[in-house]
């Protein structure tokens, strides 16, 4: 007789959104304020981190890298958490280090010039748990990792929107969007984020004048 567990796949691992809200590690209000594509969305921050924010590696809020570290205060811990619970989130948040590169003939490699359009202040305030330790300034740790997670290079520049609105002009379909940016869209004007949103205000809004004789206007 064949045992049922023979062929079985590996056990799920844990409901990393169900342990961050059960822990109270969901920070609603700076999420919402640190991505403006979750306004865009139309989604509360809680469901769009539940949807998106999670699979993208962002962070549910700013001290959460402080929280979960290896070595960190046990009182930052959230008591409700247990070790393979704990341990799953430091690995979906907290990756390991690679091993470091060796140098090349030169020695080690000069950090990339960082370009006026990013905006070093904006970035480490909007990324506080980054590892500088591992890059020779935020604009380097933008290029390896930071894009990928979709960190904001600018307040003006949206990774996510632009990537979506001029991705089919790409060269690699994973180019970094600021990149491309820098490279095509900034020189035909392509905007970097979504148009402010126009509200209309009733007290100053006036009705529209008749039509000139003899112009009849459709109406649907």
């Amino acid at each position: 007789m064949l045992s049922s567990a023979k062929g079985a796949g590996p056990e799920p691992g844990p409901d990393l959104g169900a342990l961050i809200f059960r822990a109270g590690l969901f920070d609603a209000g700076w999420y919402g304020a640190t991505h403006a594509d979750v306004a865009l969305s139309g989604l509360d921050p809680a469901t769009h981190f539940r949807r998106f924010g999670l699979a993208l590696g962002r962070l549910p809020c700013p001290d959460l890298a402080a929280r979960l570290a290896p070595g960190a205060d046990p009182a930052l811990i959230p008591p409700t958490l247990k070790p393979a619970e704990l341990a799953a989130l430091r690995r979906h948040f907290l990756p390991a280090k690679p091993p470091a590169r060796a140098a090349g003939r030169g020695g080690r490699r000069a950090p990339p010039a960082t370009p006026p359009e990013f905006d070093e202040a904006f970035y480490l305030r909007s990324n506080p748990d980054i590892d500088l330790s591992r890059a020779a300034s935020p604009y380097d740790h933008f290029l390896r990792w930071g894009h990928r997670r979709f960190r904001n290079p600018a307040p003006d520049f949206d990774l996510a929107w632009y990537a979506l609105t001029h991705g089919h002009d790409f060269a690699t379909p994973d180019e970094n969007p600021f990149l491309h940016y820098l490279r095509v869209g900034k020189a035909r004007g392509d905007a970097g984020c979504p148009p402010a949103t126009v509200r209309l205000d009733p007290a100053g809004a006036r009705p529209c004048p008749p039509p000139p004789p003899g112009l009849s206007l459709c109406r649907i």
